[in-house]
């Protein structure tokens, strides 16, 4: 199934998800359709198991990742939103780089390893809340 992906990374769904734009729920039911008939499998229900529990959508970014250029535009706004230290600079960037290479992060994934090696709270250590000053 990756390398149909691979193979059709030009079409204009997969291109959409790749770099984080809206689609509709009529492309990805085309998208799915196209994918199941290129799959070889006889039932729908057999390309289900291929691709996992995982969202259609989900299952072509883990493959594709996200465009570098799209992830950092949607963290732009956060990242010009006020002073960061340079932890929490680096530790945007490597957010970045996990969208890049596997197209999603968990968010518990924040306070595990390898987020930790930046605060031993993950993400709740590098960007701490001020709740105590109000």
């Amino acid at each position: 199934m990756k390398k149909i992906v691979l193979e059709n990374a030009h079409n204009l769904t997969i291109h959409r998800l790749h770099t984080n734009q809206a689609i509709t729920s009529f492309e990805l039911d085309a998208l799915d359709e196209m994918l199941f008939e290129q799959s070889g499998v006889a039932t729908h229900e057999e390309f289900k198991k291929i691709i996992g529990d995982k969202p259609l959508g989900e299952f072509i970014r883990s493959i594709l990742g996200m465009d570098v250029q799209a992830v950092r535009e949607a963290f732009s706004s956060f990242l010009s939103n006020g002073p960061l230290t340079s932890e929490q600079i680096t530790f945007i960037e490597f957010i970045i780089k996990q969208f890049t290479a596997n197209g999603k992060i968990d968010p518990e994934m924040l306070f595990e390893p390898p987020f930790t090696k930046f605060h031993e709270s993950g993400v709740s250590g590098a960007f701490p809340t001020n709740d105590h000053l109000s």
